[in-house]
């Protein structure tokens, strides 16, 4: 089936800890030059909304989905851009991947909280004004290593009308488990759209994703649906075990191999079991109570 019958497409993801990045003779390497969920920021207008999420994804119809889902915005002299996803984890802290702040724009501006499509209407939506917004100190922006990042916002937001995801305890399996990627990137034809995507990602052990990968920080997850594309950096990789349970963000969309948005064989995504930590040491105050309980140590 061709892509523009919207064929599904063997695909393989992983879930990146600490020390994100492989040498330059694996395929981790050649990936770090040809990220797939480059950061390309978009303009906002009265004619273009952010474009659209998760290559080949599926639509989200329902505010419940994906109700911490939040879209960082800069304005400058030039306009109102749009670069990366981002998630709600607290009524203040967004968790953002740092090279979505890798460069001289600063912090955002402000955020929008559960936008499902550019067309909602005013009070569908949160919008809230940034305070300021941090990267890891190990960040490094060549590898990838230790792609995460905080925004603080300047006044809560509203969690009973967007809940918040949860950050996963450390010891979470996701062995024979599902994830679901969603986020504003671009299309598999590269145009643009006006809602958010979502696309549902299995699983697999630890031991394949090495063997692929060449790195100890990777999980594998093929996914045989739907991929990330550009512009949906930084946005929420999660876990529900049934439909009560809560919404676990266990992973940040970093980054993919290949420059043809769906076509990669990779996708790498900031684990958050392996760096709850770090956002409990930045934001632990700000944090839901008990959200960091099982942490043994909040140094930075």
């Amino acid at each position: 089936m061709s892509r523009s019958a919207g064929a599904l497409l063997a695909l393989l993801a992983c879930l990146a800890g600490a020390a994100a990045a492989g040498t330059g003779r694996s395929p981790l390497g050649t990936a770090l030059k040809a990220r797939a969920a480059s950061v390309t920021p978009i303009r906002l207008s009265s004619s273009n909304g952010p474009t659209a999420a998760v290559a080949y994804g599926t639509t989200v119809s329902s505010r419940s989905k994906h109700p911490y889902i939040t879209i960082p915005w800069w304005v400058r002299s030039d306009g109102t851009w749009f670069k990366c996803g981002a998630t709600l984890v607290s009524p203040r802290i967004v968790i953002i991947a740092a090279h979505c702040l890798d460069d001289d724009w600063g912090a955002p501006t402000y955020v929008t909280i559960g936008m499902l499509s550019w067309n909602d209407p005013a009070g569908s939506f949160q919008k809230i004004a940034v305070l300021n917004a941090t990267k890891h100190a190990s960040y490094n922006p060549n590898t990838l290593d230790f792609d995460i990042g905080v925004i603080t916002l300047k006044y809560a937001a509203n969690i009973v009308k967007n809940p918040p995801a949860v950050l996963p305890a450390a010891s979470l399996s996701l062995e024979s488990k599902k994830v679901t990627v969603a986020g504003y990137g671009t299309t598999e034809s590269g145009s643009i759209a006006r809602v958010l995507k979502e696309a549902s990602l299995p699983y697999i052990n630890k031991k394949t994703c090495q063997t692929n990968a060449k790195s100890t920080y990777y999980l594998n997850i093929p996914v045989t649906n739907r991929m990330m594309c550009a512009g949906d950096s930084g946005g929420p990789l999660i876990f529900q075990a049934n439909s009560t349970a809560p919404k676990q963000l266990v992973g940040v969309v970093s980054w993919g191999i290949s420059a043809d948005c769906g076509q990669s064989p990779f996708g790498a995504y900031t684990d958050m079991r392996v760096l709850k930590q770090w956002v409990c040491c930045k934001a632990k105050s700000l944090l839901t109570t008990g959200a960091c309980s099982d942490v043994k140590t909040t140094t930075c």
